[in-house]
């Protein structure tokens, strides 16, 4: 996980006081209802003021910037800029992706400059993009910097790969700390913080997190949907959960509640309740109680009661009743206590699709109760890997056993322009045996140590006769990865994760290269390929597999290929090459884009065809080969060999016969 951290800086003339900062927040702060907090009380928020240093520079730390409200802090270096008479600039990180400056003189903004505009959505249009990449005349001028705005331009254009790396020579290019600038609030040392300035407020109306709410218990779940869909088969462990908050005044005594058809059908069966009131992090711990089962009003249900379990007193009104300008954090701490939350775990009995409801029921106030339904998917056990782990569970076989993609997967010794070609042509064609995309999703991830990936959004028409597409291809001869997807609508993909258990990918791709981050060793070149051939026309899906069997074969005949396969799976290998769907399920996470890796253990073995190579065909003895012939349809090219099962045949029994070759975990 990145960074994420706020903060304001002040050039401060030389000579020049900070107590009209200083009085400047004090009054900003009474104007929002806040007073400095009295010795000994609790403050809803800290400004913490560093400096000045030797070369003038004052830092401004406060706590409630951190939330990464760009609003808030706009507020504070225009009150800043204002108060002190000198030119303030804004820090903002976002989880070391994106670093967002902004320049304030006499309280207004007159440049702003960010790292990464299209890094929340779509991509920016050219004056978006223009106003938001900086002006660095205007920097160059106010702070009277000893470098040229073409100088400090070429820092804003460089593309680091983290935010804190562009910001630290921004900062010293501004002759700024950057070890005070590159911090927030959160992040200051002790030693620092006492250093300080320190301005602690307290709001004169209390937050209405601080408050408890009276009369009856009243729990609400945190949930945006009634009906849940969840996916399991058959041998998994059933772990399903509801989580609410009481609304309403404390109680005693709750009652959990699991039924349906899922479980009077058979299909599941409930083990224990796992019970959780109040906060982990406050101290609260998960109470195991064994159901017990019985008939009620026609229904087979799964109940417990904890009678002594003590229901802490909620919000009023909940997120809704919150009284503005309170510390966020404060308030979902405050929710936490009144949380009550439960898990029902069991096992997958039988195949089918059922439904399954689960209660918390307050016993001093049974109209205080609410529930979730969750639409079980259950499906008959899934194919399991030949080196999978008996208890890998089912979500991670899934995407083997599902086949909406054809995905084509090709391993070279190592990188050519040659290669690079071959790729680009096989999805060239590809691309023209499906219905046209209306735009590519293109990310190119650079082999120069500390630069983000390339990334753009392209129109579709036209795309293959483009500049973006020239360079792209390029790129897969020089850079680490190059990947190319159609653009999807990410609403209905999301829709479709909800509805099958698996995030969908993209219908049509590529993916070319090695690890997406330089590395010293050398490394093999892989090429990925997939299409939806669920949306294709018989005869498309046809041309399209013949196709992809025509790259693999290429390869591996006159491109020297180590090994490849062809298979009917849920997603694909992407960005991160070094993980095929099958290494996850068999728990395999080596050296995998090592050639010596590469030409001796197979990547996967693919449920429509797999291609071995030489280096891999030594390690298969007499007996494994005999094995081979008896199951598998073979086709032998020049130092490789192609296998398929044979109707009737498993591909399990394929695996057997490859055992040879495939890594233990």
């Amino acid at each position: 996980m990145g960074a994420f951290f706020t903060n304001v800086h002040v050039r401060l003339p030389q000579g020049a006081s900070l107590e009209p900062l200083r009085a400047a927040l004090i009054a900003a702060a009474e104007e929002e209802g806040a007073e400095l907090c009295a010795e000994g009380a609790e403050p809803d928020r800290t400004v913490l003021i560093l400096g000045p240093n030797k070369h003038g520079w004052v830092a401004i730390y406060d706590e409630r910037t951190e939330g990464q409200d760009q609003a808030r802090l706009d507020e504070l270096a225009a009150l800043a800029s204002r108060a002190l008479g000198a030119p303030a600039i804004t820090v903002l990180v976002h989880d070391s992706d994106v670093l967002c400056m902004d320049l304030f003189a006499e309280g207004a903004c007159v440049d702003r400059y960010n790292s990464h505009p299209s890094y929340f959505g779509e991509e920016a249009d050219e004056k978006d993009a223009e106003d938001l990449s900086g002006h660095p005349e205007r920097w160059v001028t106010r702070f009277a910097l000893g470098i040229s705005a073409a100088e400090l331009g070429a820092i804003w254009s460089g593309k680091k790969l983290f935010a804190e790396a562009t910001l630290a020579e921004t900062a010293r290019a501004l002759g700024a700390p950057p070890e005070q600038m590159g911090v927030g609030y959160r992040y200051l040392d002790e030693k620092t913080r006492a250093k300080a300035t320190a301005l602690r407020f307290r709001l004169r109306e209390r937050p209405g997190y601080e408050a408890a709410a009276a009369g009856s218990t009243v729990l609400v779940a945190q949930t945006v949907e009634a009906r849940v869909p969840a996916r399991f088969s058959v041998g998994d462990e059933l772990r399903v959960s509801l989580t609410t908050h009481n609304h309403g005044g404390p109680s005693q005594g709750l009652q959990v509640a699991a039924w349906g058809d899922a479980i009077a059908k058979g299909l599941v069966k409930v083990e224990h309740f796992e019970v959780l009131v109040g906060d982990v992090r406050a101290g609260a711990r998960h109470e195991t109680v064994a159901p017990s089962v019985h008939e009620h009003q026609g229904s087979t249900m799964a109940v417990a009661e904890l009678k002594e379990a003590a229901l802490p007193a909620g919000v009023p009104g909940g997120f809704h009743a919150m009284a503005p300008g309170g510390d966020w954090q404060r308030a979902f701490t405050a929710m936490q206590r009144a949380q009550v939350h439960v898990n029902v775990v069991g096992r997958v009995v039988s195949a089918g699709a059922a439904t399954l409801h689960v209660g918390l029921v307050p016993l001093a106030h049974h109209e205080g109760q609410t529930s979730i339904t969750y639409e079980l998917a259950l499906d008959a056990p899934l194919w399991r890997p030949l080196r999978a782990a008996p208890e890998m569970p089912s979500q991670v076989l899934l995407p083997l056993s599902m086949r909406q993609l054809l995905v084509a997967f090709v391993v070279f010794p190592g990188r050519s322009e040659a290669i690079a070609q071959h790729a680009a042509r096989a999805f060239e064609k590809l691309a023209t045996l499906v219905a046209p995309a209306s735009a590519f999703d293109t990310a190119m991830f650079l082999a120069k140590e500390g630069r983000r990936p390339d990334t753009k959004s392209v129109p579709g028409k036209g795309f293959f006769e483009g500049a973006r597409w020239r360079k792209l291809v390029e790129g897969m001869h020089t850079e680490q990865v190059v990947t190319v997807q159609a653009k999807e609508d990410m609403h209905a993909l999301m829709a479709q994760a909800m509805a099958t258990g698996v995030m969908p990918m993209p219908g049509l791709g590529v993916s070319f290269g090695g690890s997406i981050l330089p590395q010293k060793k050398p490394e093999t070149a892989v090429l990925s390929l997939w299409v939806n051939v669920t949306e294709l026309a018989e005869a498309q899906g046809s041309a399209a597999r013949a196709h992809l069997v025509e790259v693999v074969e290429g390869a591996m005949e006159r491109l020297g290929a180590l090994q490849g396969f062809l298979a009917r799976w849920g997603t694909a290998p992407s960005n991160s090459l070094d993980t095929t769907q099958y290494e996850t399920a068999c728990g395999l996470h080596g050296d995998t884009l090592h050639p010596s890796w590469a030409s001796r253990w197979l990547r996967a073995v693919g449920n429509e065809a797999t291609w071995i190579g030489a280096p891999l065909l030594a390690h298969l003895e007499a007996d494994s080969r005999e094995r081979l012939a008896q199951v598998a349809e073979e086709r032998a090219g020049t130092g490789w060999l192609r296998v398929e099962a044979r109707p009737g045949e498993s591909l399990t029994e394929i695996e057997r016969a490859l055992a040879a070759l495939l890594p233990a975990r």
